[in-house]
Parts: C-alpha cells; sequence; structure tokens
C-alpha cells in the first residue's frame, strides 16, 4: 500500500507528460529543426513534405489508369479538396484548430508534389 503511494499507475504518470492535461508545463518542447524558425514554421515544413511524398504517390497510382493530364487534373482537384478537408476535420479534435499556415503548406506540398511528378514523367 505504501508503494503504491509514492509509485502512482502507469496511466496516470503518462496523462501528466501529455500537453494539454493539466495546468503544468508539457513535459517537452515542440521540436525544432531550425534554430531561426520556431514550432510553427517547423510544423509547416513538415506539412510540405509530407503533402509533397502523398501527391507524387498519388500521381504515380493515377497514372497507371489515366492520362498525366487527367492525372494531374484530379490531383490538384483532389489534393485541395484533402488540404481543406484535413484542416477543417481539426475543429472536432480537442485542443486543436485549423490554421491558415498550415493549410497554405499543404496546398503547397501538392503543388510541388504536382511540379515533381510532372519532371519526373517527362524524362
Amino acid at each position: 500500500m505504501d508503494r503504491q503511494r509514492h509509485n502512482p499507475p502507469l496511466a496516470r504518470v503518462i496523462a501528466r507528460r501529455l500537453p494539454g492535461t493539466s495546468n503544468k508545463k508539457p513535459a517537452y518542447d515542440a521540436p525544432v529543426c531550425f534554430s531561426c524558425c520556431g514550432p510553427e514554421v517547423t510544423d509547416a515544413i513538415g506539412h510540405v513534405i509530407i503533402n509533397v511524398i502523398l501527391a507524387i504517390l498519388w500521381c504515380w497510382t493515377l497514372s497507371l489508369y489515366l492520362s498525366p493530364a487527367k492525372t494531374i487534373r484530379l490531383i490538384l482537384i483532389g489534393g485541395l479538396i484533402w488540404c481543406v478537408g484535413a484542416e477543417l476535420t481539426q475543429h472536432w479534435v480537442p485542443n486543436r484548430g485549423a490554421s491558415l499556415l498550415d493549410l497554405g503548406a499543404n496546398i503547397l506540398g501538392v503543388l510541388i508534389g504536382l511540379v515533381g511528378y510532372r519532371l519526373l514523367s517527362a524524362q
């Protein structure tokens, strides 16, 4: 019994460490890749990278069935829907919210992915 008082259950320890679960400062700070930028910019860079990868993979998949022109048009339209939808769904997630910076980064990632696909498919 005495041991339990000094060593709280694992779930309680983990819950204390999660951001937004207590009034205490989080156990960690958001990772920052570049010393000149804050966590918002680092997060936006991640959004760009993941959407570049997704757009190229979507293009590659659709190009197996469609012409390059149709592939690019569909991914442009679908990518924009994906970007807006991904940000809007965060409205219903606790402690999250839609961000114009993230939306812009998502769209930029899709556009870079489309350009990358076009360059790779032209070779």
